[in-house]
Formats: structure tokens, sequence, C-alpha cells
């Protein structure tokens, strides 16, 4: 009899440290991906993700070749799991590594290139140039973000580094499907408000 007062006092107290566990959980998640704005732009903050595998990067020092990656910014108006973006961008990622100097480039097809880079560098100047046009949103409303970053293979090179109108159409295919077993992926999502979001300077002007 003087036992069983102790088993519940234990279970309730068990079940106290779960709930209080669960909201620290969630504020974790939303801590590995983020929003920056400048006013004009929304640019996707996820600092977990490496997309520069160690797998990725000794291919690209050993052969010299090249590795592409699509990204996909979708913001939508509400909650609904059919609901279609309002806004959406997408970009094409290109890493090549110099044997000469040893460094990464990186490319945006169309956009920019930056060259002489460290791996970590190289992953930081990506999301630094990925961005989605906030223009016309209303501040106060809340929106939703998804994002997503998936590695191109091998088949589908060609018809994502071809002509840029063709290159779209090809990256929304792409992303319409699932990810094979040899497409590394990687996806976020939080909601927002534009007022709630620190603004940056100093970002280049660019427009999804």
């Amino acid at each position: 009899m003087t036992e069983r007062p102790r088993a519940t006092g234990f279970t309730r107290r068990s079940w106290l440290l779960a709930g209080l566990a669960i909201p620290l959980f969630r504020a974790r998640a939303a801590a590995n991906f983020a929003l920056k704005y400048d006013g004009d732009n929304l640019y996707p903050d996820a600092p977990d993700i490496h997309f520069l595998t160690p797998r990725v990067v000794a291919r690209l020092r050993d052969s010299a070749d090249t590795q592409a990656f699509i990204s996909e910014l979708k913001i939508f108006g509400g909650s609904g799991p059919d609901e279609p973006p309002i806004r959406q961008a997408h970009a094409r990622l290109v890493v090549s590594y110099s044997l000469w100097e040893e460094t990464f480039t990186v490319a945006i097809p169309g956009i920019r290139t930056q060259q002489g880079l460290s791996v970590q560098q190289a992953e930081a100047w990506c999301f630094e140039n990925l961005a989605v046009s906030a223009a016309g949103l209303d501040p106060s409303k809340p929106y939703r973000m998804r994002f997503e970053l998936r590695s191109v293979r091998r088949t589908d090179l060609n018809r994502v580094l071809g002509d840029v109108g063709i290159s779209l159409v090809n990256m929304i295919d792409i992303f319409s499907r699932k990810a094979g077993a040899d497409e590394p992926n990687w996806s976020r999502e939080l909601s927002f408000r534009l007022m709630d979001l620190p603004r940056i300077t100093g970002r280049p002007g660019r427009h999804g």
C-alpha cells in the first residue's frame, strides 16, 4: 500500500516532464530554419543543412567534376495542404572545384558566380543568394514558407543546365516527383509575418 502513491507520483512527474519537453523540442526544430528579410526579398536560413557532403566534396576534388543542385521557395497564404503558392522561385546551383587553387566555385546560372571559396563559404554563399520576392505582401498577415533543396542526378543534369526557360519547367517537373535514392534532398517549412522579421541590409537585389 505504501508503494502505490510513489508509483503514482512518479507517473505524474514523468507526464509533466514530457509535456515540458514537447514545446522545447518544437522550439529547437524551428530554430533550424529562419527567414531573412531585406524589405524586398526573403532569404532562407537553414544552418543545419550541409549539402556539400564529404562524399560530394571528395568526388569534386578527385575528378574536378561539377555538382548541381536545385532549390525551390514557395510562399503560401494559408495552411491548406492543397493550396497553391502565391509566390515561388526556383534556382540552379552549380558547384565546381579548382585543382590548381584548391577552392570551390559556385554559380547560379544567369545570376552570379563566386570563386575562391571553402566548403563552408560555398554553402553560405548559396543561401545568401537564394531569394523569393515579398513585394506587395501584407506585413501583418500570416504566411507559410516552404524551402526545398535537391541534388541533381547525372541523368537530369542536361535538363537543368539547359536553356533558362526550359530549365525552369524541368526544375518544377523534378520537384513534382519524389526524390530518388541518388538525389539527396532537404526541406524546411515555417509560418511567418513580415512585420515580425528583422530587416537586414547589404543583400544583392534579386527577385524570384
